[in-house]
């Protein structure tokens, strides 16, 4: 809703913090009251952006995801998920430090690794690591789905850690069982417009993350274009 440096350096409770929440203020007024309709509307934007609320909507709907857990006791990390583990942030996962920019990627680690104590400082996602065969992105648009796939051999964890990666997925024929799911989730949260990020693993698929405004231009043309169309189609309909 705004740049992504909108409140950067502006000091909680000062003058400019007022304005800026002022004009937030104002903008989703516009966007809730002034009866224009939206691919996806923002509250359920908003919701759908909680990683816990994807994960408790997908096991309602019997949908495959990795065992999750938030907590800072690593005896409790150890109980609920294993000793083999990834653990991604619950918040946003880009942030500055003293003006450099940091992205936090999902990582692999032991349950009993002394990095865990550190799970006191800000609630992150917890869960059993799954090896993936393959990375898939799926879009939905409404009723229609897409997929792309990223062979997952010999790939970091996050393929997003590997800027080279983002231009080498290929067009994917997804199963009925990960292309109904990716529906159903998207239904189940009120999005018009989903970009998805499932693994394909040896017992199966997972659904690992639902990105209510996600990218999907760095996606194969043959996946891009039709999203793209099927976008404008909405915008340009009765």
């Amino acid at each position: 809703m705004a740049p992504a440096d909108w409140q950067r350096g502006v000091v909680i409770e000062s003058i400019e913090a007022a304005e800026k929440t002022a004009w937030l203020s104002l903008l989703t007024a516009v966007l809730r009251t002034c009866g224009v309709g939206w691919l996806t509307g923002i509250d359920p934007l908003v919701t759908a952006e909680n990683k816990l609320v994807q994960h408790t909507v997908a096991r309602r709907l019997g949908i495959a995801t990795p065992a999750t857990v938030v907590t800072n006791d690593i005896t409790t990390v150890q109980d609920a998920v294993g000793f083999d583990i990834v653990v991604k942030p619950l918040g946003p996962g880009h942030f500055f430090d003293r003006d450099e920019p940091y992205t936090v990627f999902a990582a692999a680690v032991r349950a009993d690794d002394a990095l865990l104590e550190a799970l006191a400082g800000a609630p992150f996602l917890v869960q059993q690591r799954v090896v993936a065969r393959s990375h898939l992105r799926v879009v939905t648009v409404r009723e229609q789905v897409w997929g792309a796939a990223l062979d997952a051999t010999h790939q970091p964890l996050d393929w997003r850690a590997a800027p080279v990666e983002h231009r080498s997925f290929s067009v994917a024929a997804l199963s009925a069982e990960v292309a109904r799911g990716a529906l159903a989730m998207a239904e189940a949260l009120d999005l018009g417009y989903s970009s998805q990020d499932w693994a394909v693993a040896d017992d199966g698929a997972y659904l690992l993350d639902v990105n209510p405004a996600g990218q999907w231009l760095f996606l194969p043309e043959e996946v891009a274009a039709p999203v793209s169309a099927a976008v404008a189609a909405w915008l340009s309909g009765p």
